[in-house]
């Protein structure tokens, strides 16, 4: 359930749509993508707000950036606040292309929310999957925001997706059995 009081604590108004990143806020996550369509994220019609999370080599120009709509929430250590402030927030922004499995990515859609992220990687590919979300050219700015800009009006109906899409999921407990089946069954075949 949304949780108005974690956005307020944020300084952000709970009625306005709320986009989230939370990661590392490192250069290989290409996260000055994001930096630079931070301007045109916060123009839009929709009038988005932006949480940014984390930590990393970019924290302090994510810190010192100052737009009214924005806020750094540096890094979260608490799991109950990330949980509240994901379940709290319209859609999850992911900038990385080259994620070979795109888990906070993942863990968004399976925490019902939509996700804006880059085509590459395998962020791309589970919101491909999933359906739940919009895509962006890596290392576009331009065409991050007009992915934003396609995915606020259907905000509502990529939850709905990411929801389906997650409750299908197996639990990690039911992949660690798989894949430790299956390397049984693999070295089985060796004996």
């Amino acid at each position: 359930p949304r949780t108005p009081e974690i956005l307020q604590r944020f300084g952000l108004d709970p009625e306005r749509p709320t986009l989230l990143y939370t990661g590392r806020l490192d250069f290989e996550k290409d996260v000055h993508v994001l930096m630079d369509a931070l301007p045109g994220i916060l123009a839009l019609e929709a009038k988005p707000q932006v949480l940014v999370t984390g930590r990393g080599e970019w924290e302090g120009r994510f810190g010192a950036f100052q737009a009214p709509g924005y806020a750094y929430g540096g890094f979260l250590d608490n799991r109950e606040d990330l949980s509240n402030l994901v379940a709290s927030c319209d859609l999850l922004l992911a900038t990385c292309p080259v994620e070979t499995f795109g888990l906070s990515v993942l863990e968004g859609l399976c925490s019902g929310r939509g996700v804006v992220s880059a085509h590459d990687g395998g962020g791309g590919e589970q919101v491909r999957q999933s359906g739940a979300g919009e895509l962006f050219q890596a290392g576009s700015a331009t065409d991050f925001v007009k992915a934003v800009e396609r995915a606020l009006p259907r905000a509502d109906e990529y939850a709905a997706k990411a929801r389906a899409w997650g409750a299908a999921w197996p639990t990690w407990n039911d992949m660690f059995a798989r894949q430790n089946a299956r390397c049984l069954e693999l070295l089985d075949a060796r004996r």
